[in-house]
């Protein structure tokens, strides 16, 4: 039993990871979801997720600036992105990378 957590500013790609994650991952038996990185904070404290799905390119914060936000961040993190250019960064951060192609 696995905890996930999708964080996108889009309601689209959040949907569409959920259909993902739902049909082709049964051990990833709790999704919950957040369309901000103030808003992301606030729940992986609460929920403790063992994967986050973090999009890189939102509003006002990037999944960088969530990174570097939590000290000691204890889950996996897969970046989903449109955005090919920052695969070098996400590879610094020792991250899995997911690129979005529905755009």
């Amino acid at each position: 039993m696995i905890k996930a957590m999708i964080v996108d500013d889009e309601q689209s790609s959040i949907e569409l990871l959920q259909w993902l994650i739902t049909n082709y991952c049964p051990d990833i038996t709790q999704i919950k979801s957040a369309r901000s990185v103030k808003d992301a904070i606030s729940l992986i404290e609460a929920f403790q997720p063992e994967i986050v799905f973090l999009d890189i390119q939102m509003p006002r914060q990037s999944g960088f600036d969530l990174l570097t936000s939590i000290e000691n961040w204890n889950f996996e993190v897969i970046f989903t992105t449109a955005y090919n250019e920052y695969a070098i960064q996400a590879i610094r951060f020792s991250a899995g990378l997911f690129t979005k192609t529905h755009r």
